[in-house]
């Protein structure tokens, strides 16, 4: 690996490059020295000014016969070739990077229950037959479970957005809403510590939506409960005629929490211009402890 030039670099390589805005329009192409900060990748030729791109514009990284194709949104192209032997960790490098930098715009600073944790992830969308399969590191956050894979791109599924989670040999089965199918395994002996953070977690904010509809309906019974809450968990909003199926005092509850805030006039007025029942209100807990609050939240369709 190439010496680093900054405290800020996590990686320097020689290489050939090519940067283009489209297939047939060539920018600039050549010999140049890429360097991988926390924020940017940087390409600099000799005697010439550098080509700095934030990583927030790279919509996609694809490694393929050792070179490494950067797609740059909206438009543009760079391609990296003959890194030799840093090809492996330059691309390792730079997917962690920007993996990193799009949790932490993501998350906003969300709370971290247990981070490094090693193991092995298979995963895959439903709109696409590729399979991912990697080592990953896997980090468990107040609301939700990101898996940063080494060679592929980030992912990250809210608690509330879990249909189906359940045991499996040495780790654990996910299947989103939107049908991410995810398997988790080789944990080593973090497996056990895993589970307990990441059930706790969840178990956690399903408690906190339960207790929140408790306190606007102390009499609904439990399956009513369960029921209600899951509409709510982790700021969902869920509509009037929703919660009515299963307790009538719950929305009145939830307009008078909104009479008593800053949104009353506004509720108020476009309520007006909307069918009452298909309004959905949700509440959204602090994300960062003592120094944020709960807020709530609407949504009016207009007629």
């Amino acid at each position: 690996m190439a010496e680093k030039t900054s405290k800020n670099t996590l990686i320097v390589a020689e290489c050939s490059f090519e940067y283009s805005s489209s297939p047939v329009d060539i920018i600039a192409r050549g010999q140049a020295r890429a360097e991988v900060s926390e924020e940017e990748i940087i390409i600099f030729e000799k005697l010439k000014q550098p080509y700095i791109f934030k990583l927030t514009d790279i919509s996609k990284i694809i490694p393929s016969n050792y070179k490494i194709i950067i797609r740059l949104s909206p438009n543009g192209e760079i391609r990296l070739s003959e890194l030799g032997y840093n090809f492996e960790d330059f691309l390792r490098i730079l997917i962690k990077s920007r993996n990193m930098l799009i949790s932490k715009y993501l998350l906003m600073n969300e709370e971290v229950i247990r981070k490094d944790i090693k193991a092995h992830c298979e995963f895959s969308y439903p709109d696409s037959s590729e399979t991912i399969n990697d080592e990953c590191e896997v980090i468990v956050y107040k609301t939700g479970l990101a898996i940063h894979p080494e060679y592929n791109e980030l992912l990250r599924i809210p608690y509330c957005e879990i249909s189906d989670i359940s045991e499996i040999d040495y780790g654990i089965s996910v299947t989103s809403e939107d049908n991410i199918k995810v398997r988790l395994n080789q944990f080593g002996y973090e497996l056990d510590s895993f589970k307990k953070c990441l059930f706790d977690a969840i178990e956690e904010l399903n408690l906190f939506a339960q207790e929140f509809v408790r306190s606007l309906d102390p009499y609904a019974d439990s399956i009513s409960l369960r029921k209600i809450a899951g509409m709510f968990l982790d700021g969902k909003a869920a509509m009037k005629q929703d919660i009515d199926k299963y307790s009538g005092k719950v929305w009145e509850g939830l307009e008078k929490l909104i009479d008593k805030s800053d949104l009353k006039e506004e509720y108020k007025y476009l309520k007006t211009l909307a069918v009452t029942d298909k309004i959905a209100i949700g509440l959204k807990q602090g994300l960062m402890g003592e120094l944020t609050d709960d807020y709530l939240w609407f949504l009016i369709p207009a007629c």
